[in-house]
């Protein structure tokens, strides 16, 4: 059964509020577990009522033209478009639109089973309305739940605060998440923010993704007690801060072909892996730092602090890092690979170039301060071994 909203006088024309139309044609898919419908046009979406897709039920329009504008009545007022959602609950095709300055999430997912995302596109305003945030989606609303089985495909999330996150507060568990296909561009925090310090997540890929052009803070993917993490194939360019970011004891991540450039033009570095994490494996990745003033290095392990970590357990070096096999153009100022404190790991058989070896000091483009048990070999400096 597909409920069309045009049936249920929704205008679609960007001015007439259509929420009470919406409404009345989500009551109908609701009913019959079938599919709410929203052709080609702009619909002025208020806070009629909550928006809950029931159960099994699927929210589509046509990609790029079924635009939702999000503004509720009062302005200012923090609002989410749908608060909570149901399990096997599906979105696809739509354009979902923050239209004024108020604190928003779009999604805020509960402990559910089974939530998609294919063709969408969340776009925050974020340059535009620079009062408030604006969240893709939340994660791990309800404090000891679990969330299972989000698959997050060929969309887009351009000018949000996070795109994805989960407050340190939160003791959820979030588990079994595919992001893939996705762009992630111009947003002013981190893009896929896994944070879990007093929860868990578990089980998480990333792959074929785009992210670029991040404001001065946060990351394109930030790790925080996070198991068995593998981040893949991904393009990533002009980021202020890291790329990917791993903490509080973290483990079981795997970094492997990506695309890096560009990346720690404020500082830090490309990779980072800070607070205890454990067994990280960077391979195969190809890192371009040719752009970088600053002097970083592009995978840095370290303990990164002395307080306590966010989930309240002691800073810690990693442990367990291996950083093999991977491509590194180096500006003069950059090195490729510091581990400090680092307890085990191997640092083999990676490629480096650039100014940074040119000027003849490729030796010291890796270094292994206070570390032990690291197996270092096999690294060349265009094409010599050093």
């Amino acid at each position: 059964m597909v409920a069309n909203v045009r049936d249920f006088g929704a205008a679609g024309d960007g001015v007439t509020d259509d929420s009470g139309a919406v409404r009345r044609a989500l009551v109908e898919a609701n009913a019959a577990r079938g599919t709410l419908f929203f052709p080609a046009g702009t619909y002025a979406y208020g806070l009629g009522g909550p928006f809950e897709p029931a159960e099994g039920v699927t929210v589509a329009g046509e990609p790029g033209r079924s635009i939702l504008r999000f503004q509720p009545p009062s302005t200012g007022e923090f609002a989410s478009f749908s608060r909570p959602l149901a399990s096997r609950v599906t979105f696809d095709g739509l354009v979902l639109e923050r239209a004024a300055d108020f604190p928003c999430v779009f999604l805020a997912v509960p402990a559910i089973t089974q939530l998609t995302l294919s063709r969408m596109s969340f776009v925050g305003n974020q340059d535009r309305f620079t009062g408030s945030y604006c969240h893709g989606v939340q994660l791990g609303v309800e404090n000891g739940g679990t969330t299972s089985g989000l698959r997050w495909t060929d969309s887009v999330a351009t000018t949000m605060t996070y795109a994805l996150f989960q407050t340190n507060d939160s003791t959820a568990v979030t588990e079994d998440v595919e992001v893939s296909r996705c762009r992630f561009a111009g947003n002013a925090d981190t893009d896929l923010e896994f944070n879990s310090p007093k929860g868990a997540t578990r089980r998480v890929l990333v792959e074929d993704c785009e992210f670029r052009d991040h404001g001065p803070q946060g990351f394109a993917v930030g790790l925080a007690t996070c198991t068995d993490v593998t981040i893949r194939h991904n393009t990533m360019a002009q980021l202020s801060l890291e790329a990917i970011h791993v903490e509080d004891y973290s483990e079981n991540v795997i970094i492997t072909g990506n695309r890096i450039m560009a990346a720690g033009l404020a500082g830090y570095s490309h990779v980072q892996l800070i607070g205890g994490a454990r067994r990280i494996t960077v391979t195969g990745n190809a890192f371009d730092a040719s752009a970088n003033t600053n002097a970083i290095s592009v995978v840095y392990a370290l303990a990164g602090g002395s307080e306590p970590t966010p989930g309240g357990r002691p800073v810690a070096p990693p442990s367990g890092v291996e950083v093999t096999d991977n491509d590194f153009v180096l500006a003069e100022k950059v090195s490729a690979v510091t581990f400090e404190g680092v307890t085990g790991g191997a640092i083999r058989d990676n490629r480096l170039s650039g100014p940074r070896v040119t000027a003849g000091e490729p030796s010291t483009a890796i270094a292994t301060t206070d570390s032990t048990g690291i197996a270092v070999g096999g690294n060349t400096a265009d094409g010599e071994a050093f």
